[in-house]
């Protein structure tokens, strides 16, 4: 069934595609891309330090994803 680490892992990895397309519009000088892209990859962080939430320090894994 699924997990809750798979469905971070396809968060994660639509994040990146979003991330990706969103760099494709850049040389358009649309206003608010770059905030878009740097939402993504602080989204990014925060899930994948939620995932380790076992494994690292609970200040790391709970304060510092949220």
């Amino acid at each position: 069934m699924f997990s809750p680490l798979r469905i971070i892992v396809v968060t994660v990895l639509s994040s990146t595609l979003s991330i990706f397309a969103l760099i494709s519009l850049r040389p358009y000088s649309i206003e608010g891309v770059s905030h878009w892209i740097w939402a993504n990859a602080i989204a990014i962080v925060a899930l994948v330090l939620f995932a380790y939430q076992g494994v690292t320090s609970m200040w790391l894994g709970v304060v510092v994803s949220n």
